[in-house]
């Protein structure tokens, strides 16, 4: 879970941001080149972090982020799609 204390997020409040309001200022209609840019962005924070902290690659590093990852996928569901899909239910009906 993305929790972490009021005083971490201070730290990256700002420059996350910046950074949607970069990813953001693209035409969104094409949703290739916007995901495109999401993905290029989440890629390269991960290998600049490994890179930053030093820290030698290994099965086990690339275990933890990938469920990091993972993670990340099922909170935006449980969080915001589903809540989304439920509207659409009371909107249109069920299958």
């Amino acid at each position: 879970m993305p929790y972490i204390k009021k005083s971490r997020r201070k730290h990256y409040d700002k420059l996350i941001k910046e950074l949607a309001k970069r990813i953001s200022e693209k035409n969104i209609a094409d949703c290739t080149l916007y995901c495109g840019d999401w993905n290029y962005c989440v890629t390269k924070l991960i290998k600049e972090t490994i890179k930053a902290s030093n820290e030698a690659k290994s099965y086990a590093l690339m275990n933890e982020i990938i469920g990091m990852l993972e993670c990340c996928k099922q909170e935006w569901y449980r969080r915001e799609i589903a809540d989304y899909e439920d509207l659409k239910i009371q909107e249109n009906g069920d299958v």
